[in-house]
């Protein structure tokens, strides 16, 4: 149950890494716009960038958190598994060296 409530942790945080992002594209790309007319005021720009710095570092910090209690109860993360070629390795039934 634990592992469950860890990994659903670590989807909020990547979901709020995500919208942190995405907030920060778009209140960021009108403020640098070429259209001089359709700019956002500096005070509101710079509310969005730092609603979307906020949304980030806490995101980052809970999948942070979800990967260190992961990685210490459950041993460390093989990261060949998590490229191409272990996937592809893991699907063909060939046990690893």
């Amino acid at each position: 149950m634990t592992r469950i409530a860890v990994g659903v942790l670590g989807v909020l945080g990547l979901l709020l890494v995500a919208a942190g992002v995405l907030v920060a594209f778009a209140v960021g790309l009108p403020a640098l716009g070429p259209n001089p007319y359709g700019r956002d005021p500096f005070d509101h720009t710079l509310r969005g960038l730092g609603t979307a710095a906020t949304l980030y570092a806490v995101g980052a910090a809970l999948l942070a958190i979800a990967f260190r209690w992961m990685r210490d109860h459950a041993g460390p993360l093989d990261a060949r598994g998590f490229s191409g070629a272990g996937i592809v390795r893991s699907l063909s039934g060939r046990p690893r060296s």
